[in-house]
């Protein structure tokens, strides 16, 4: 009996101790500030991903936004990239990370707000180690 509740404490400590992507910061990409998303200095449709209410890829056009420890990077993407990564049909390189975003959910969309939403995967390579998954939702406004 001693045994069976030390292991069944045992796995509760393994579920706790280990948080779900969503629900931590990742380590491959660092939350965007208000400010950070400002420094595009263009107007237009915006792209976001986003895990709860922090975003952690952002681009308006085809400028796309990523922080990371070594600090905040701006990427100008060809159209035809940008598209395909928005659209969940393709990756990117930005900020030292290959991006590529999967759809996991039917998605949303409101035409008195132009805007669309998914919920979606984003696999984050760094080169160094396994890719990380983060699951949030994915989404454009005009």
């Amino acid at each position: 009996m001693t045994r069976h509740i030390a292991t069944i404490a045992t796995l509760l400590l393994g579920f706790i101790a280990v948080p779900a992507s969503s629900a931590s910061a990742p380590a491959a990409l660092l939350p965007l500030s208000d400010a950070d998303t400002g420094r595009i200095g263009e107007s237009g449709c915006n792209f976001s991903f986003d895990i709860g209410r922090k975003t952690y890829v952002f681009a308006i056009n085809h400028t796309l936004m990523v922080r990371t420890s070594a600090g905040l990077s701006l990427c100008n993407l060809p159209v035809t990239q940008f598209d395909k990564f928005s659209e969940a049909s393709g990756s990117v390189t930005c900020g030292g990370r290959k991006l590529a975003l999967r759809r996991t959910g039917k998605g949303t969309s409101s035409e008195e707000a132009d805007s669309a939403s998914f919920p979606a995967t984003l696999t984050v390579t760094t080169g160094a180690g396994a890719p990380q998954l983060l699951r949030g939702v994915a989404g454009t406004a005009c």
